[in-house]
C-alpha cells in the first residue's frame, strides 16, 4: 500500500519549473547565480547550468544577433538566432571541419508570438531553443540540452550597424568568429579550435 501512495504522491507533485524562461528578457532574479563574462568587442555573456541543461544569455553592444558554437568531440553545432532560428553542424573528418546541411530557418519572428507547441517541438527536435527577432534585439536567451562528454562553448555577437563581432572567451580566434558564419552563410569548411572556448564541466 505504501509504495502505491508514494507513487501517487510523486505523480501529484508538479514538475520543477526551469530556472530561466526563454523569452529574450534577461531578468535579474532568474540569472542571479549565473557566471558572467565580458565579450571582447563589447557586450556580455551569462552562463547558468542546471543539471544537463545550459542556459546562456547574450547581451550585445548594439542591435544584431548571436551565434553559439557548441563542441562535443568531433562535432560542432552552430546555433544562430537572428530573425529566425537555425542550426548547422560541422564534423571533423581527416583533420578538417566539414559542414553538413545548410541552415533551415524556423520559428521566424512575426507580428504574433510563436505557439508554445511549436517552440517545444523545435526544442525536442534540435536540443536547444532561443528567441528570434526581426529588429535584432541585443539581448537573447538560449536553452541548450547538453549530451554526455566534454563540451566547450564559443559565443559571438554580430552588430548589424557596424558588422563587427564581439566574442567570448577572449582566447577564441577561430571559425566561430568568421563573418560568413555569423551572417548566416556558413562555408563548407572552417577551422575550429574548441580548446580555446568556454569549458562546460
Amino acid at each position: 500500500m505504501l509504495p502505491a501512495l508514494l507513487a501517487a504522491a510523486a505523480l501529484a507533485t508538479p514538475p520543477k519549473a526551469p530556472p530561466v524562461v526563454i523569452d529574450g528578457t534577461v531578468g535579474k532574479a532568474e540569472w542571479a547565480g549565473a557566471r558572467r563574462e565580458k565579450l571582447t568587442g563589447g557586450g556580455e555573456v551569462r552562463l547558468l547550468r542546471s543539471g544537463s541543461t545550459l542556459y546562456v544569455a547574450v547581451e550585445g553592444p548594439a542591435t544584431g544577433f548571436p551565434t553559439l558554437c557548441v563542441a562535443n568531440g568531433d562535432r560542432i553545432k552552430i546555433l544562430h538566432a537572428s530573425a529566425a532560428l537555425g542550426e548547422v553542424v560541422y564534423t571533423r573528418k581527416d583533420g578538417t571541419w566539414q559542414r553538413g546541411k545548410p541552415f533551415e530557418w524556423l520559428l521566424r519572428d512575426g507580428p504574433a508570438p510563436r505557439p508554445e507547441a511549436e517552440k517545444q517541438k523545435f526544442l525536442a527536435d534540435f536540443g536547444w531553443l532561443s528567441t528570434a527577432s526581426n529588429a535584432g534585439a541585443p539581448a537573447r536567451e538560449f536553452r541548450i540540452d547538453l549530451g554526455p562528454g566534454k563540451t566547450t562553448l564559443g559565443v559571438a555577437f554580430l552588430s548589424t550597424d557596424t558588422m563587427a563581432a564581439s566574442y567570448g572567451p577572449s582566447t577564441m580566434a577561430d571559425g566561430c568568429r568568421a563573418q560568413e558564419l555569423l551572417r548566416g552563410d556558413p562555408p563548407d569548411t572552417l577551422t575550429f579550435e574548441p580548446a580555446q572556448w568556454h569549458p562546460l564541466e
